[in-house]
């Protein structure tokens, strides 16, 4: 476990990148990462994180977004630089989707978003290989955590599950972001049947 302190320092010696990473964290709300322009060992605590150039400027912003995630709040989940390297290596592409809604409905968007995002995917010849699944905001349960990971699973993509827990005042709803890595089909699947998943609504 922990507590989201630990300072991230991003850092990329191509100048496109860095611009990247500089209005990522420009904008970043949760605090602990900050970009260097000099390259950096982790002698001082600090997680010192060298971002690549992607395939696309999207695949690029949805790389740092990932990194942003891991240790933004309390996790009950450690992840390091080695979980993110396999979360890499199942992809040529990158991207983020943010899944909100009210409590009850949370499970059943998140079934409805998956489901639609790889039938889209597929149809432009792509399949979602592996997810990060990062639940923010307010602190749930751990039988629901445990069902938002299951149902991610259902899905049959590598997953890596991450917490990210806020015990302040301004956080009262609890959201989902998912970063999807992507890779190239050689023949395009079959969508992803429909199943009656209205029952976790009730």
């Amino acid at each position: 476990m922990n507590d989201g302190k630990l300072i991230k320092r991003f850092y990329s010696p191509d100048s496109a990148v860095a611009q990247l990473i500089e209005d990522a964290v420009q904008v970043w709300p949760h605090g602990y990462c900050e970009h260097t322009t000099s390259y950096q060992s982790e002698s001082d605590g600090c997680w010192f994180i060298e971002i690549s150039p992607q395939r696309d400027s999207e695949s690029t912003r949805s790389v740092i977004d990932a990194y942003m995630h891991i240790g933004c709040g309390f996790s009950y989940v450690c992840i390091d630089d080695q979980d993110i390297k396999s979360w890499l290596s199942n992809g040529s592409q990158f991207r983020v989707v943010t899944i909100q809604g009210g409590h009850k409905e949370l499970a059943f968007n998140l079934w409805g978003v998956l489901q639609n995002t790889i039938n889209t995917y597929k149809s432009h010849g792509l399949y979602v290989k592996g997810v990060i699944l990062t639940i923010m905001g307010k602190e749930i349960p751990l039988d629901e955590i445990d069902l938002y990971v299951s149902m991610v699973q259902g899905f049959e993509v590598d997953i890596i599950p991450n917490t990210c827990f806020f015990f302040d005042d301004q956080e009262h709803d609890t959201w989902l972001k998912l970063h999807l890595a992507l890779h190239s089909l050689e023949k395009p699947g079959s969508a992803v049947s429909d199943v009656d998943f209205s029952f976790l609504k009730e």
